[in-house]
């Protein structure tokens, strides 16, 4: 039997302090994963202030990315009601990985401020803002937490988006087998669940606008179009680093009787804006 919308309309919002706590002890911990990341896990090849800093900053992106990737699988897996009513169904289970995230990325946030990063990875800056702004309305609201949880998917693709960048930055060659999977799957989880939640999102508010605010519509418009745009310039960029530049490597290769390779460099073209439109969510 198909539950209606109203079911869940009537559920008691969980107290606001629940997410205010929840995000705050989120962005204490990974305050102290970067001072323990700083300290004890770079690898010897990146010896430059900022490759060490980049590498730590990736590395607690790909933590969270681990954590919340699995955290949000297992609650449509555990939870498949949350798909039945993705505005108004909530659970402390669902909340709680809405304001885990929240504390992470103002803790991101600060960090790319206070390590002055924000010139070179301002499309991190820009997408921070505008999801903080759609988490921390959700929590307090209590609504639409559904649709966060679906939101937070890109996470899952995240874990090979940030594995594909410290591999390269630990000097892994190209030729590496688990390298080049990863490039496979990174692109293949790219559509399945960045470009899929995106769409699921994009989707919901033209069927459900009539159950949302006018601000709230304004808000979401402003924070899909940014997705919008960082997401596809990031899926252009992935496919002429992983796939067109190896074509015409080996293209360039046969003509020339031999198949050769650079050496790996640290960044898709040793360029900052594109290592930080990898972060982006």
């Amino acid at each position: 039997m198909k539950v209606e919308y109203e079911d869940y309309e009537h559920l008691s919002p969980i107290p606001r302090l629940y997410g205010y706590a929840g995000a705050t002890a989120a962005f204490l911990a990974f305050a102290c994963l970067h001072s323990v990341v700083r300290r004890f896990a770079i690898p010897a090849t990146i010896t430059d202030q900022s490759g060490k800093w980049k590498w730590k900053n990736i590395l607690v992106s790909w933590i969270h990315s681990v954590i919340v990737g699995g955290w949000v699988l297992s609650s449509f897996y555990y939870y498949p009601e949350v798909t039945q009513d993705l505005i108004a169904f909530h659970n402390l289970y669902c909340y709680g990985v809405v304001a885990f995230s929240t504390g992470y990325f103002v803790c991101d946030f600060i960090d790319i401020i206070t390590n002055s990063q924000e010139n070179a990875m301002w499309e991190v800056l820009l997408h921070h803002v505008a999801v903080l702004s759609i988490f921390i309305y959700n929590l307090t609201a209590c609504r639409y937490i559904g649709y966060t949880n679906v939101a937070l998917l890109v996470e899952v693709h995240s874990v090979s988006l940030h594995l594909r960048k410290m591999m390269q930055m630990a000097g892994v060659s190209f030729h590496n087998i688990i390298y080049r999977l990863n490039n496979i799957v990174n692109l293949i989880m790219f559509l399945g669940f960045r470009m899929l939640a995106i769409a699921w999102i994009s989707l919901g508010m033209v069927w459900y606008n009539k159950r949302m605010s006018t601000f709230y519509i304004f808000l979401l418009v402003s924070t899909m179009f940014v997705m919008w745009v960082i997401n596809l310039i990031l899926f252009w960029r992935l496919i002429k680093s992983d796939i067109l530049r190896n074509m015409r490597k080996h293209r360039s290769g046969v003509e020339n009787g031999k198949n050769t390779q650079p050496p790996v460099t640290h960044g898709i073209n040793d360029n900052n804006n594109k290592q930080s439109m990898q972060k982006a969510l």
